[in-house]
């Protein structure tokens, strides 16, 4: 019967129990493995007609390893593949707002800079929008310690921030790049919201200028953002 799901295949793939129930939990939906089947429709049911249905009828062949199906998860990576294109067209359109409302994401792009042997400092500025399409400016100053260098560059940023003013404050950094003249370099940022939620930060840049061919910097920072 399409409702029902042999014990075994369940098993084979992996699932992970759920505790303390007898159940087994398939990321969308609760599979009992007394009775052979899944305690709750498919969530896609709207468009498959068919709300225990398991891997299109074909559980010899096919597995389910997200608890939909299989018309439901190729409408999932439907999905992704839009939003990525979507992205893409954007950022190629200069529609920096448009990118960071359709990923939901803080997105900006920087100028950066940063010098130093043993003791280091760094700087960057900014303009970029939040998830909601909020635009913004930012300058970011920073100190620590790292190899000797003497680089600038542009980058681009992404973060969890839902508001600007969620970048407004300190954050421990650590970075680093690789090549010689002209280099490709990254830094991770992670500070502590008002209502102490995790805001982390990511920029990834092209830079100019370095001795060294690999050169790494960290410390504190903190930055203070305009909101438009």
């Amino acid at each position: 019967m399409a409702d029902r799901t042999p014990i075994s295949l369940v098993i084979d793939t992996d699932y992970e129990c759920s505790r303390p129930r007898a159940v087994t939990s398939v990321i969308n939906r609760y599979y009992d493995p007394t009775t052979d089947e899944f305690l709750s429709i498919d969530p896609d049911v709207a468009d498959t007609d068919q709300p225990y249905v398991f891997t299109n009828d074909d559980p010899l062949n096919a597995e389910d390893p997200l608890g939909l199906s299989l018309l439901s998860a190729l409408k999932s990576i439907g999905k992704v593949v839009v939003k990525i294109v979507t992205v893409a067209s954007d950022l190629q359109s200069g529609d920096l707002a448009g990118a960071a409302k359709t990923l939901h994401k803080t997105l900006g792009v920087c100028v950066n800079g940063s010098a130093g042997f043993g003791i280091a400092g760094s700087g960057s500025a900014c303009i970029g929008a939040t998830g909601n399409g909020k635009v913004f400016t930012s300058l970011t100053g920073g100190g620590g310690g790292g190899s000797p260098n003497a680089s600038a560059g542009i980058g681009f940023l992404i973060s969890n921030a839902k508001t600007a003013q969620q970048l407004g404050r300190n954050f421990s950094y650590g970075s680093g790049s690789v090549g010689e003249g002209l280099s490709v370099g990254g830094e991770g940022a992670i500070g502590t919201s008002s209502n102490n939620k995790t805001i982390v930060v990511g920029t990834f840049s092209l830079n100019i200028g370095g001795p060294l061919p690999l050169q790494f910097q960290g410390g504190e920072s903190w930055t203070i953002v305009k909101q438009w």
